[in-house]
């Protein structure tokens, strides 16, 4: 077997819009159910992936991407693996807080990360709650890897978050941090991906605006 044909296909999905979403409030670790629009975005895309086999199909435990892998999954006779690790960065004590809320509480704080270099910026955090985005990139890939070490050449479905994704596609060069800002991997949005267990190149993005500097 090649180099290439052992490789690990991914599918990295963010799940579908939330009713939280709609009102703008930071959802984190928290729960928050998908919309009537969510939960067609979901429907829709299963229909766009359906002809694709996946070997295995990860979800986080976190209910919103749950509920999107279970659509995804309703015409396949397989079952979902959750986990943790694929869960949305933990803004600590601001979980369910609104974003406009959040901004003008911690607005010093944002301001002296806008200062920093972009190394600071991976470990910073506003609130000792909070994840850094180092913090989850680091057990994302690290999990992305194991999976890819453990299932060679076959085709793996993620359903994970919009922050995940972001911060993934950042960390291994794919756009610049200000390219991927807030909201650039949209509510169903999928990337596609190949990994020898190391190294990680996107073959294809669904969803995914990156911002004009």
């Amino acid at each position: 077997m090649d180099s290439t044909s052992s490789k690990t296909t991914f599918y990295l999905v963010r799940h579908g819009e939330t009713e939280w979403n709609v009102k703008k409030i930071l959802q984190g670790h928290k729960n928050s159910r998908l919309t009537k629009k969510g939960i067609d975005q979901a429907k829709q895309l299963a229909s766009v992936l359906k002809d694709i086999h996946f070997d295995v199909i990860f979800s986080s435990d976190l209910r919103r991407a749950r509920r999107t892998a279970e659509i995804l999954m309703q015409e396949r006779s397989m079952k979902m693996k959750s986990s943790k690790f694929f869960r949305e960065k933990t803004f600590g004590i601001y979980d369910g807080y609104p974003i406009d809320a959040y901004r003008t509480e911690t607005q010093q704080a944002l301001d002296t990360y806008e200062q920093m270099n972009e190394q600071e910026q991976w470990d910073f955090k506003c609130h000792s709650t909070m994840e850094s985005e180092r913090e989850v990139v680091n057990r994302f890939i690290t999990r992305l890897q194991s999976i890819a070490k453990n299932h060679p050449a076959k085709t793996v479905l993620v359903v994970t978050h919009g922050g995940c994704l972001r911060f993934f596609l950042s960390y291994i060069g794919f756009a610049s941090r200000e390219a991927l800002s807030f909201g650039s991997v949209g509510n169903a949005a999928y990337i596609k991906l190949t990994s020898d267990g190391k190294k990680f190149t996107v073959v294809e993005t669904t969803g995914v605006t990156l911002q004009e500097n």
